[in-house]
C-alpha cells in the first residue's frame, strides 16, 4: 500500500510537470526573428512560470520518494539507493540532466532559496543566400541571418538549454515513478 500511494502521489506531480513541459516546449518552438521584444518578453515570463512549477513538481516527486524511504525503514539509503538507481537506468547524458535538477533542487531545499536565472540567447540556426545561387558564390553581402532564440537557465555555472532539459527529465521522471521500488 505504501508504495501505490507514493506511485500516485508522485504520478499526480508528473501530471503537473507534464503541462508545464507542454508550455516551454510550445514557447521553444514559437518564436523566432519576427517577434518584436513585448512578445519576447512575455514567452519568456511564460517559461519563466513553466520552469519554476516544473521543478516544484520534480521536488514533490523527489518528496514522495522520499516519504516512502522513510515509511518503509530506508530513510538512511536515500543517496545509495539514487545512486543505484541512475546507474542502472540512466546513461551518462541523462544522468547529468537529472544531476541538474536535482543540483538545483538539494540548493533551494537545503541551502537558501534559488529562482533559476532563465535567459534568452539568440542563436543563428541558417544562413541563406539571397537568390539562391552556389554557395561557392557566396558573398557577404548575399547572406541571410535567421536567428533561433534558445532559452536557458544556469545551473552550478552551466547554462542548459530549458526545452531539452525539461523534456530530458520528463522521461526520466517517468521511470523513476514507475521504478524507483524496484531491487537494485
Amino acid at each position: 500500500m505504501l508504495t501505490e500511494t507514493a506511485r500516485a502521489n508522485m504520478q499526480e506531480k508528473y501530471e503537473w510537470a507534464a503541462k508545464q513541459n507542454e508550455i516551454i516546449q510550445r514557447q521553444a518552438n514559437s518564436h523566432g526573428p519576427f517577434h518584436t521584444q513585448a512578445m519576447l518578453t512575455r514567452d519568456l515570463t511564460a517559461v519563466k512560470q513553466a520552469f519554476w512549477t516544473f521543478l516544484q513538481a520534480y521536488q514533490q516527486i523527489r518528496f514522495y520518494h522520499g516519504a516512502w524511504l522513510r515509511n518503509t525503514n530506508r530513510q538512511n539509503q536515500g543517496n545509495r539507493l539514487l545512486d543505484a538507481w541512475k546507474a542502472k537506468f540512466l546513461n551518462a547524458k541523462q544522468a547529468e540532466a537529472w544531476d541538474a535538477l536535482n543540483a538545483l533542487r538539494t540548493e533551494d531545499t537545503h541551502n537558501q532559496p534559488v529562482i533559476p536565472e532563465v535567459t534568452l540567447r539568440p542563436v543563428p540556426i541558417a544562413v541563406i543566400r539571397a537568390d539562391n545561387t552556389s554557395s561557392a558564390e557566396l558573398e557577404e553581402s548575399d547572406i541571410v541571418d535567421i536567428p533561433m532564440q534558445y532559452f536557458e537557465v544556469k545551473i552550478l555555472g552551466k547554462n542548459h538549454i530549458i526545452s531539452s532539459l525539461v523534456a530530458k527529465n520528463m522521461i526520466m521522471l517517468e521511470w523513476f515513478i514507475d521504478t524507483f521500488d524496484q531491487p537494485l
